[in-house]
């Protein structure tokens, strides 16, 4: 018997932040050493700067930057708002893989 294909994964990483926010500025280049241990193709990354990409265009209102919000399949299925280090994102990926369908 032929076994279906499993559905693709699309997982998209939205990052914003304000050129003015010393925590973002701590938090973009932990963010960018994390993506960057992802198998390629896993996850997609858009930055945005919050003063030109208002966070309601993507359909969530959050109270501060830094802010990262993870969707599958476009759902939202991760939002936080402030830094992360790199040990709390390398937990994220545990977290993804429970998230497949």
């Amino acid at each position: 018997m032929i076994q279906p294909l499993p559905k693709p994964q699309y997982r998209l990483m939205y990052f914003w932040h304000h050129d003015d926010c010393d925590v973002c500025r701590q938090a973009e280049p932990i963010f960018d050493a994390w993506v960057k241990t992802l198998p390629p193709m896993y996850l997609n990354v858009i930055k945005l700067n919050a003063t030109y990409h208002q966070f309601e265009k993507y359909g969530w209102n959050p109270k501060g930057t830094p802010a990262y919000m993870l969707t599958i399949n476009s759902e939202p299925v991760w939002k936080f708002v402030g830094g992360l280090g790199l040990k709390q994102l390398k937990q994220l990926n545990k977290e993804m893989e429970k998230w497949q369908a």
